[in-house]
Order: C-alpha cells, then structure tokens, then sequence
C-alpha cells in the first residue's frame, strides 16, 4: 500500500512530536524548525499547496497528531478570514505557516481587564508564532482577498475549548469548543 504524500508528511509530523516531547515545552524553536524540516523533507509542499487551494469559504481544522501532552491541527484560512481575539486554554504553542500568510495580532490577558495588546506578526511560510505563557491570546487573519492560506497548529495538549474576547468589556469572555475533522 502507498500512502499519499499527506499521509507520509503526517507520520512525519507525529514522529517529530514524539521526539521532541520530553523537552517541551522549553525548545519550542527547535521544534519549530524540525516540524519546518519535516514538511521541507517528505515532498510535503505540493499535496499541502493543493490542500489549501481546496479552501474555499469555510474555515477547516484537520487533525494531525495526538498524544501525551501535545496535539497538531492543520488550519485551513479563506482569503479574507479573521478570528476574535482567543486563548488557548493556557496551553503552550506553534503555529507555522505552511501555503499564504497570517496576520497575528498578539495580546496579554490580565486578570478582570480586557486583553493588552502586545505585538503584530505578519508571518509568510516557514515562519510561526510561538507562545509559552498561560496569560497569552491573539486574533489571527489571513490577509490575502484571495488566496487561502494553511498552518500547523502545535499545542501542548488537546485543545478541546478555548475563551473568546468581546471587543469591548461590557461582555464577558465566552468558552467555545473546537471541531476539528480528519485530514
């Protein structure tokens, strides 16, 4: 049986988490560029460009790998594409540009105030936010109107819900479960 270049960037994907686990979370770089290598060495870019091209309006997460202490989510993005400002649950992690661009507008959360904002990434392929705190959140976009873009999405856990941040502190933050479906 052959598998697709998708299925072989996948394990490939998983055996690098598994390595890189008993570190974590404290050479998140490392990881990121080793997950970076992996896409680069399993002929991964084609079947991932032809991925995205697949996206058209509907935002898509597709489950990678999961185990003990971290969980990978490859993330489809429409053109034009936006979040609310979220959390993670507090836990660590990557998200990697692999096809298009994210904008990534990052926040602190403090305790009864509204998320402060703390710096704008704007992140082409091979090029990632990386966060280690509990206290983080961001708003992620794909600036393109029309181009889709694709990232990996690395965190230390399952990410089953996260907290969603009202523009405005007349609300309180929201728990949202996540979806995600088989790649």
């Amino acid at each position: 049986m052959t598998l697709s270049p998708l299925e072989i960037w996948r394990a490939a994907i998983a055996r690098v988490l598994i390595e890189h686990q008993p570190r974590l979370p404290h050479d998140l770089d490392a990881l990121c560029a080793s997950l970076t290598a992996v896409t680069d060495h399993t002929d991964s870019r084609r079947a991932l460009s032809e991925r995205a091209a697949q996206i058209d309006t509907s935002y898509r997460r597709w489950l990678v790998a999961e185990g003990d202490g971290y969980s990978a989510i490859l993330i489809g993005w429409p053109a034009g594409y936006q979040t609310p400002v979220h959390d993670h649950d507090g836990l660590w992690g990557i998200e990697l540009v692999l096809c298009g661009a994210l904008h990534v507008d990052e926040f602190k959360l403090m305790s009864g105030q509204q998320p402060s904002p703390v710096r704008t990434l704007d992140l082409t392929p091979d090029h990632a936010a990386v966060f280690d705190e509990a206290a983080y959140a961001h708003a992620c976009s794909n600036p393109s109107a029309s181009v889709p873009a694709l990232s990996l999405h690395v965190y230390g856990g399952p990410l089953q819900s996260y907290s969603v941040y009202p523009p405005t502190s007349d609300e309180l933050p929201r728990r949202q479960s996540t979806n995600t479906e088989p790649l």
